[in-house]
């Protein structure tokens, strides 16, 4: 397959704006235990790069294309093949887009929402139908910095980032007034004080309550979560972690408790909720990079196999590697080579219909391509290129 065009400028420029998603096919956000990924994009480690499933559990991977533009490449049927790449709606005259998320709405449209380069106003545009057409951008006229989108339980989706654009500022949030419907107006969540922030990420509980998590500049990890179905929201804690500037990504576990993948310097470490929507655990280390010591910044992504299992991938200077629970909800065995082709970024993790993961990420050589699993819970094919 030929290559895709190099997104390498974008992949420099984006960083700022990272956020860490996962994605999995179901229909009201969740499948069995809860997935808080089912309705949201995948962004995780690739700041230009994102999958999401669509309502018929097709997988549809997004990326930020050469001049700020928003491109898309699906698969034809679910478990099938690639499309080529085309563009979301175009772009808005005088407007280059650097960070975006992706939702998926309760009647099943994909909802694109983008920060403007120059101005950081949240822009959005969405599919006028399931797997259709897309309408022309909208400026929300609202300035913001590092964001993410998520879908209440009713199927509201919820916006939560920094106000004022940037990334130094208190936390806000808007959400649809009912189901693939209008947008409230912006309101703090909870007044938390203006703080520098890195990363905004948006999990689902095992009873479907949103949970948010905060990477704040000095490298500590903030949470809030709603106190009831669709409803407010706690005060601001802080999980049990020590201080680190690195991007995480959350995953579910069979039985619906989340479990945060923290990198460090010379190891990754992840903290869990002890039982469904309960109370987290401390920080323990997963494993110890091959060569310790070295100052890499790692991008985890997290996602779960069709037993349960959730796996863990790691995009090292060296190697792509991935360590998988043993058993559903249990340990973890030792982290494993997946690909030695140097790659520069996890852009995502999806999951087939039929159980299968499916992993995108860019190499050095400048290509985007991906793996999958050859059957679920199993073996891996080779490196393919997305073109």
């Amino acid at each position: 397959m030929d290559r895709m065009p190099t997104y390498a400028r974008v992949l420099a420029a984006g960083l700022l704006a990272l956020t860490v998603l996962v994605a999995a096919p179901a229909p009201a956000r969740s499948a069995g235990p809860v997935r808080p990924q089912s309705q949201t994009s995948q962004m995780a480690a690739g700041p230009s790069g994102a999958v999401i499933s669509n309502a018929d559990g097709r997988l549809e991977l997004f990326a930020l294309g050469p001049g700020g533009q928003i491109d898309h490449i699906w698969q034809h049927s679910p478990n099938g093949l690639w499309s080529t790449w085309q563009g979301v709606a175009g772009l808005p005259v005088g407007v280059s887009f650097f960070a975006f998320e992706i939702a998926r709405n309760a009647d099943g449209r994909l909802e694109v929402f983008a920060l403007a380069e120059s101005s950081s106003h949240l822009y959005h545009s969405w599919q006028v139908g399931a797997g259709g057409a897309w309408v022309p951008w909208q400026d929300t006229g609202q300035v913001l910095g590092v964001f993410d989108v998520a879908a209440n339980p009713d199927g509201r989706l919820e916006i939560i980032g920094v106000g004022g654009g940037g990334t130094t500022g208190q936390i806000i949030h808007s959400w649809q007034l009912a189901p693939n419907s209008g947008w409230s107006g912006w309101s703090l969540l909870n007044s938390p004080p203006a703080f520098d922030v890195y990363q905004v990420q948006i999990a689902q509980n095992a009873d479907g309550r949103l949970e948010v998590f905060v990477g704040r500049g000095d490298g500590l990890t903030m949470h809030a979560w709603q106190v009831a179905l669709n409803s407010a929201w706690s005060n601001w804690g802080f999980l049990n972690l020590p201080p680190s500037r690195h991007f995480f990504a959350v995953g579910v576990n069979a039985d619906g408790r989340l479990e945060l993948f923290l990198p460090f310097d010379d190891a990754l470490a992840h903290v869990w909720q002890t039982r469904p929507n309960g109370a987290w655990s401390g920080a323990a280390a997963l494993f110890t990079y091959p060569d310790p010591g070295d100052d890499w910044y790692v991008f985890p992504a997290a996602g779960f196999n069709a037993d349960g299992r959730v796996e863990v991938y790691v995009d090292l200077p060296d190697a792509l590697y991935h360590v998988w629970q043993t058993a559903p909800n249990a340990g973890w065995g030792a982290p494993r080579q997946l690909d030695s082709a140097d790659p520069t970024a996890i852009w995502g993790v999806g999951r087939n219909p039929d159980g299968r993961q499916e992993i995108f990420y860019a190499t050095r050589s400048g290509g985007l391509g991906h793996r999958w699993q050859l059957s679920p819970n199993g073996a891996w094919s080779p490196f393919t290129f997305l073109g």
